[in-house]
């Protein structure tokens, strides 16, 4: 009509505003957010079937597909399709966090088969040398799982070949802090040489007065993903 709204028996529907209502909850698309009445904040305990509807599925299955599309897209070589991937499965496992309706508990298995989906994709995105890719997502992991020592030393070896010594040596010594296994040792090896080299270079433009390469000193991103 000339309000641009619609109605029927099941809700309510306003294009002006993008709010779809109904007698479960609501949910609003232009922030995507659930509101008070939706069952997981504030609602008495009630449960909304909003979970189950539209594109943002809430459910184990939804956001196990968008990681299975990563690892194929990975062993694809379509990092564009990895990388959205991605971003699809972490929004929804940051909106299941943050809205979980009371009758849901977190299912640890689950998450942390999440987590083994998505340390291997970062780990193959590393590997074939697609590092600009990977450290956004890496570091948004880093920050979900700070206790995954290998995406701990993923960091690390992410840094060093980006060429930041200093940064991959202080992720080698924590992954250290946290695990003795041969892997991690030598990741805390390698780090610790290339920041040796890099102080030799930094001194040796320095003693011949070459400053305009003492402050870019000693491009570590060239170097080959040896480690990997």
């Amino acid at each position: 009509d000339d309000t641009g709204e619609y109605k029927d028996d099941t809700g309510e529907y306003k294009d002006d505003t993008g709010e779809y209502k109904d007698d479960t909850g609501e949910y609003k698309e232009s922030t995507k957010q659930y509101t008070e009445d939706c069952g997981c904040v504030g609602s008495a305990g009630r449960t909304s079937p909003v979970h189950q509807r539209g594109p943002y599925v809430e459910s184990d299955f939804g956001i196990g597909v968008w990681l299975e599309i990563a690892v194929l897209a990975c062993r694809l070589r379509k990092w564009i399709f990895v990388n959205n991937a991605l971003h699809h499965a972490w929004k929804g496992l940051s909106r299941q966090d943050r809205c979980i309706a009371p009758r849901q508990t977190t299912n640890s298995a689950a998450t942390s088969q999440w987590a083994e989906y998505e340390y291997v994709v970062l780990y193959a995105l590393c590997a074939s040398d697609n590092l600009a890719v990977a450290e956004p997502h890496l570091h948004q992991f880093h920050l979900k799982h700070p206790n995954h020592t290998r995406a701990v030393a993923l960091c690390a070896r992410l840094h060093l070949g980006l060429g930041r010594v200093e940064e991959a040596l202080h992720y080698a010594e924590l992954a250290s802090q946290m695990d003795t296994s041969s892997e991690i040792s030598r990741v805390l090896a390698q780090c610790q040489q290339a920041s040796n080299m890099h102080s030799q270079a930094i001194g040796n433009y320095c003693r011949a007065q070459d400053l305009s390469r003492a402050a870019p000193a000693f491009d570590l991103a060239k170097l080959p993903l040896y480690f990997f």
